[in-house]
């Protein structure tokens, strides 16, 4: 496919935060409590694929927050993806939130400052 009849992306990427982490008991209690996350850790998938996430949870009508796995050991990336628009605002407010979960997780992770 060339640049011109690739098909654009469907959503846009509001924040990523990589992470590390063994997905233990209380971290899962945390992403799914805190973050009203759904973990598909053991739920097969009719149809596999290398988009699959190991968790989902929604934040809006149009906007989501999305758990994959990353290319090493106990490597993380949780991912904000939007069909709509939020308002700065809102999408900063997601950001801390998620960041903040996160960091009870691995404290290496930061959270985001006032938005100026």
């Amino acid at each position: 496919m060339t640049a011109a009849t690739q098909r654009p992306e469907l959503y846009t990427v509001l924040f990523r935060i990589p992470f590390r982490a063994s997905m233990t008991p209380r971290a899962t209690y945390l992403l799914s409590s805190e973050l009203d996350m759904f973990l598909t850790f053991d739920v097969k998938a009719p149809f596999p694929s290398a988009n699959q996430g190991a968790g989902v949870a929604r934040l809006d009508h149009f906007s989501g927050l999305y758990l994959f796995r990353g290319s090493g050991d106990d490597e993380w990336l949780l991912e904000c993806r939007t069909f709509g628009t939020p308002s700065a605002a809102e999408a900063h407010a997601w950001h801390v939130n998620a960041a903040r979960v996160v960091h009870q997780i691995d404290p290496s992770v930061e959270i985001p400052g006032r938005l100026s």
